[in-house]
């Protein structure tokens, strides 16, 4: 959420974090295996790993553990940094933005020092301070999305995707999850996927049986067409700070007898300049069980005041002017009224 606060973007890792982790020594015996000499005279020895092991589901707990004592221990030598960093780690990738390149020059140069007190190594730096230099560069990759650079915008990452036309509901399945998409840019069309997954489910059809006509031509039509979303981009910086004015968040919410989705915008007023950002959307595929528009209209508002909630305590959004907004003038009197 900090990647699209301020006007430059800077992301980083830490080069082998785990192994900069000793293990304490009454733990070494969970981590035993065999090192074979000789497989034939079945000669071999054991060994502890001292260290934490890549692939063991403790580990990143443990780094982001580490991550967050460390910087508090070190947050005397400088307290900004360090609270920039403990909110902008996932595992060992560190995802924020600053606002100015005096600031960019100070954040890199003090994280660098508080980490290399923990003997982290910081490397593949990426910010867009210098737009010229990174003119030809490639699309980079920041927690499952692509980001260009040169541009400052966000998409999803479909470059690897292979989508091919399928006549079995598991195809459909397979189709939707190659894409990664956690911000729901491609969520007008994702939810089509998923509704196809519903109405297959809704006829009894088995994983590996055929579709119906109807229903393969309807995923044969949308498959041709999901490489068109690699154009589909949203800004990546916001800028807002707290001498920002005529900032205001705006939730949508709305469903349909098929599927119940919110959408989060933020706006921004300065003078007769007005800009809109998109921030996030989720959306669900309606029940198999039969409910009424009413009721899927108050799901919608139920998602869209959990994202919102989330999405205000990210990014320290608090005390900025907040719009949810809804059609169903009967899901707004269920929420007014406390006997519903």
């Amino acid at each position: 959420m900090k990647f699209h606060l301020n006007a430059i973007g800077v992301i980083f890792d830490i080069g082998k974090d785990f192994l900069q982790i000793s293990v304490a020594e009454k733990d070494q015996d969970f981590l035993k295996f065999l090192w074979w000499e000789d497989y034939k005279k079945k000669k071999f020895e054991i060994f502890r790993h001292c260290r934490l092991v890549f692939g063991l589901t403790c580990s990143p707990f443990i780094l982001a553990a580490v991550l967050n004592y460390h910087l508090e221990e070190t947050k005397k030598y400088f307290p900004d940094t360090s609270e920039k960093l403990k909110n902008s780690f996932y595992v060992d990738n560190c995802v924020t933005s600053v606002c100015g390149a005096e600031e960019l020059s100070h954040f890199i140069q003090e994280a660098k020092q508080l980490l290399a007190m923990a003997c982290f190594d910081l490397r593949g730096w990426e910010h867009t301070l210098e737009p010229i230099q990174i003119h030809l560069a490639e699309p980079t990759q920041v927690l499952g999305l692509l980001w260009n650079r040169n541009e400052d915008v966000l998409f999803c990452n479909l470059q690897s995707a292979d989508f091919k036309p399928g006549e079995y509901t598991r195809s459909i399945l397979c189709t939707t999850q190659k894409i990664f998409d956690p911000l729901g840019i491609l969520c007008p069309v994702t939810i089509c996927l998923k509704i196809m997954i519903k109405e297959s489910w809704k006829l009894k059809i088995g994983w590996d049986e055929i579709l119906p006509t109807d229903l393969q031509k309807k995923f044969q039509t949308l498959t041709n067409q999901l490489p068109l979303l690699a154009d589909v981009t949203i800004s990546r910086c916001v800028k807002i700070n707290r001498c920002t004015e005529g900032i205001s968040l705006h939730t949508f919410c709305d469903a349909s007898k098929t599927a119940y989705s919110t959408v989060m915008f933020l706006r921004k007023t300065s003078g007769e300049n007005i800009e809109i950002f998109f921030i996030q959307t989720k959306s669900r595929v309606a029940p198999l069980k039969d409910i009424t528009i009413p009721r899927l209209e108050l799901l919608a508002c139920c998602i869209g005041a959990r994202l919102t909630l989330s999405i205000r305590k990210a990014r320290n959004l608090e005390n900025i002017l907040n719009l949810y907004w809804t059609y169903s003038s009967t899901a707004l009197y269920w929420i007014q009224h406390e006997d519903h």
